[in-house]
């Protein structure tokens, strides 16, 4: 009995010095073998007005230390304030009466993993706050003088400070996890392209990219953050990444992202369709279509509780021209091969101009499949000039010293058009324009996912995944963290540029 025990012991013991190696070779997919790396968000100044910083200060509730090449040069008390700037090219460090002077790069981190204060920083477009960041800070030199800020952190936790500043925080639970998918697709393709491009950074923290940090982290946000977490937006028909484009409100119709931006050719997921209850078919590029359209109240659509679902306001004549010829040669400057001027042989060419005149006329050249205006043309006494895109054609006609009218009341001082689906009426006195009554629906460039019109959705029932599908046509949800999936971070030469 003692041999037949001592003998079933020692088989126990080699079969589990046998085995164990080949449960070791079992292959796991985990964080950290994942090719997904940390997010590089560059970090604006005060008011977002720039990249370059010339002073910041930081802090965290544990202390923060100082990363030169990977080592620890600095460590700091709780709450001790680091005052930071740049001369000649090198980073300059005040803590208390020290001074310390360390090259053109070093990170920064918080003991103890907190958050990290920017003290000299305001953000929040409605309760003014300093942001405070996950992850690390990377101060780059930029200048003689000025340097750049480069929060590093997971993609998930950049998320957290993303969606309150980019969707009402109280929108249902669907609505919040089809943006944190658009989102987090949003982010990972800029990603890829950063990597392709060899940048120093991945995304900006404004409207250039997505508005990050600007509000307060909630609750509610991040569970819905959380429960999708690395779900990402593929296209099996194109085999990219989906560019993920989203906008507060539609008219009822989402736009072509190629009638808009004019980037070439149609992008099979980004298509013109209708989100009206129930889905019309009108042809949006007839111009009676679209005036019936964007002038009937009885038209229904998941984003009718939106403010912006309907506006209209009116211009005189003399505001008209005025407006124009104060915001066309900016537009030029800025974007000269869409603003082009007619020529005695009927032909239009780009060339600067200062002034049109009087308006006397405008005229749709083209509409989109989706409504949009494509080009508008205004007839001038000294000038006709066509205007191609969509946001020169929102800055074009800027209603800044006019009331607009929308669902929810009156709003004075918006500098853009709120979209360009639009339609307008000119009243005459005899060849003069006596004044202009414009109509239009929605708010923002109007491709991709209607963010007002995700809340409808969610609140008939639709599940995230529903939503998306809504608005993105044919496209694949992908685990961002499964191993399958790797192949995404191998061949980001695919994904084409963003384009706004």
């Amino acid at each position: 009995m003692r041999r037949f025990t001592l003998s079933l012991f020692s088989f126990l013991l080699i079969l589990f010095l046998v085995l164990t190696p080949c449960f070791a070779l079992i292959p796991s997919i985990s964080l950290a073998s994942s090719p997904v790396r940390n997010i590089r968000v560059a970090i604006s100044t005060n008011n977002f007005a720039s990249l370059q910083h010339q002073k910041l200060v930081l802090t965290s509730p544990t202390g923060l230390k100082v990363l030169k090449n990977d080592q620890v040069v600095l460590r700091t008390n709780p709450n001790q304030k680091i005052n930071l700037r740049v001369e000649n090219f090198q980073i300059v460090l005040e803590v208390g009466s020290e001074v310390h002077r360390l090259g053109e790069i070093i990170s920064l981190e918080a003991i103890d993993d907190q958050k990290i204060t920017l003290v000299s920083l305001t953000r929040g477009d409605q309760n003014p706050f300093n942001p405070s960041y996950r992850g690390s800070i990377q101060i780059q030199i930029a200048s003689r003088n000025t340097f750049l800020v480069i929060n590093q952190l997971p993609i998930d936790q950049y998320l957290y400070q993303v969606l309150p500043s980019e969707m009402p925080i109280k929108f249902p639970m669907e609505a919040l996890k089809a943006q944190a998918v658009a989102a987090r697709t949003y982010a990972v393709r800029a990603m890829l392209m950063a990597d392709e491009k060899e940048a120093n950074f991945d995304l900006e923290d404004n409207t250039n990219s997505q508005m990050y940090n600007n509000r307060l982290e909630d609750e509610r946000v991040s569970q819905a953050i959380d429960e999708t977490s690395g779900l990402i937006m593929y296209s099996p028909l194109t085999n990219e990444l989906v560019r993920a484009y989203y906008y507060s409100t539609s008219s009822g119709m989402t736009a072509s992202s190629f009638q808009v931006w004019f980037d070439g050719k149609p992008v099979s997921y980004l298509q013109a369709r209708s989100v009206t209850i129930p889905p019309l078919t009108l042809d949006m590029t007839v111009e009676e279509n679209a005036k019936a359209f964007f002038t009937d109240p009885s038209i229904r659509g998941y984003d009718e509780v939106s403010p912006w679902f309907r506006w209209h306001f009116n211009l005189t004549g003399t505001e008209l021209t005025e407006v124009i010829n104060k915001n066309l040669p900016e537009l030029y400057r800025v974007q000269p091969d869409f603003i082009v001027t007619k020529q005695s042989d009927g032909e239009f060419i780009s060339q600067p101009i200062q002034s049109i005149g009087v308006v006397r006329d405008l005229k749709v050249i083209e509409r989109g499949i989706g409504g949009n205006i494509m080009i508008l043309e205004i007839v001038g006494t000294q000038a006709t000039v066509r205007v191609g895109k969509e946001l020169n054609i929102r800055r074009l006609i800027t209603p800044a010293n006019t009331k607009i009218y929308n669902q929810a009341g009156e709003v004075e001082g918006y500098l853009l058009m709120p979209s360009s689906f639009f339609v307008f009426e000119i009243h005459r006195e005899g060849e003069a324009i006596d004044y202009i009554v414009f109509h239009g629906g929605g708010s923002g460039h109007g491709v991709g996912m209607s963010q007002w019109g995700a809340r409808g959705m969610a609140e008939a029932g639709l599940s995230f995944e529903e939503i998306l599908k809504s608005f993105y046509a044919e496209i694949e949800l992908l685990d961002i963290y499964a191993e399958e999936n790797y192949f995404l971070w191998s061949e980001s030469s695919k994904f084409g540029e963003m384009s706004y």
